[in-house]
């Protein structure tokens, strides 16, 4: 069985265009991530920061989004509402930064752990939607 778009929004706590957002900056870093291979073996064109800049981007954009979707619905008096999509959403937004700043880290040889320590965040984040399936 498949999700709907809007039980899919609700699981997720974004709209679709903050999924058409991730998308296109998905998009683009994997474009850069081919970039950095294939320029590998002959000189380093692109840092792993520049990799993964549109995720960021996008994650600026989301957080700037959330924000906004926040104050819309606190003023139309949905506060409840307002406040748990908040707070699941920077919640998400705050694991998938620690997740790729660990990362960027750690392919820069700046930090010393363990592939599993490193994937702690989305280990966490993957829990959370675990849980969140019940709900629906």
């Amino acid at each position: 069985m498949f999700y709907t778009w809007r039980e899919f929004s609700e699981f997720l706590h974004m709209t679709r265009f903050e999924v058409f957002l991730f998308l296109i900056a998905f998009t683009c870093s994997s474009f850069f991530f081919t970039v950095k291979f294939i320029t590998e073996t002959s000189y380093d064109l692109l840092s792993w920061w520049t990799v993964l800049s549109p995720l960021f981007i996008f994650d600026i954009l989301s957080s700037y989004f959330c924000v906004i979707v926040f104050i819309r619905q606190y003023q139309t008096g949905a506060f409840r509402s307002a406040f748990v999509r908040a707070f699941f959403s920077f919640k998400r937004i705050f694991l998938l930064v620690l997740l790729k700043l660990l990362l960027c880290y750690k392919w820069d040889d700046r930090l010393a752990v363990n592939y599993s320590e490193v994937l702690l965040p989305l280990l966490y984040l993957l829990f959370i939607f675990f849980c969140r399936s019940f709900k629906l």
